[in-house]
């Protein structure tokens, strides 16, 4: 899985939390009522310059099978990672080893009833690479995915060492209806053996690694890139209505 961070944009977001923000859920369980929580829980930690919480959160599965002789349609499953927040920044990222869409769900869920109100992002990743490129010389783009090219191509990978300057990459981001869903991102770092890193960005605003890196690294990169690209961004949670319960 590697690491995913998501970026969040804050609407409401206290100065200071203290103690643990907790919303709950009713839901409906193989037949019967349950509950689900959401916490979203200080720890009094700092990575780098950011404020450190943990997020707790139960999603319903709709997964069937047999316990013990006794049949289940769905089960909530616990999900556990991070969030960082900064006062002087507008965004709160999430960061861990699960898929995006979890994180942005748990969040989502808090945002409808406690103080920690954060929504999801929109990249429009053909603007971010030009904004990208304009404030960095140390990033390249290695490959990127297109969507909803048409009925005889519907979608395309196209990868290579500036596969951004590609001729089939210039016909396709200029092709009506044409998405550009993700983009991996070749960064030069002389930390790494091999002088660079490999990091793909997503329309939804999932940043991922496969490759090792710190924690309080990938917060650096994160943050530098949201720095450069936030004229490429709008608030969309439109995205993530798959991601409730």
């Amino acid at each position: 899985m590697g690491k995913v961070i998501t970026i969040n944009r804050k609407e409401l977001f206290p100065d200071e939390i203290t103690e643990t923000v907790v919303t709950k859920n009713n839901i409906k369980l193989n037949g019967y009522t349950d509950i689900a929580q959401t916490k979203f829980q200080p720890l009094n930690e700092r990575l780098n310059e950011f404020d450190k919480y943990k997020i707790l959160f139960m999603k319903k599965c709709n997964i069937g099978g047999f316990v013990n002789g006794a049949e289940f349609d769905s089960f909530l499953r616990k999900y556990e990672t991070y969030a960082y927040a900064n006062g002087e920044y507008d965004y709160v990222f999430t960061l861990g080893n699960i898929k995006g869409v979890i994180p942005r769900a748990a969040l989502k869920r808090l945002k409808k009833s406690t103080p920690v109100k954060c929504s999801g992002i929109s990249v429009n990743l053909v603007e971010a690479i030009i904004l990208l490129i304009k404030n960095s010389n140390k990033i390249s783009i290695n490959s990127g995915w297109f969507s909803n090219l048409g009925t005889d191509l519907r979608n395309a990978w196209l990868q290579g060492h500036n596969v951004d300057k590609n001729a089939d990459w210039i016909k396709f981001k200029n092709t009506k209806g044409a998405k550009l869903k993700n983009i991996e991102l070749k960064i030069q770092d002389d930390d790494y053996p091999s002088g660079y890193i490999l990091m793909s960005l997503s329309s939804r605003g999932f940043l991922h690694t496969n490759s090792s890196i710190r924690d309080s690294k990938f917060l650096e990169i994160a943050k530098e890139i949201i720095f450069a690209i936030e004229d490429a961004i709008e608030l969309s949670d439109d995205l993530d209505k798959d991601d409730d319960l």
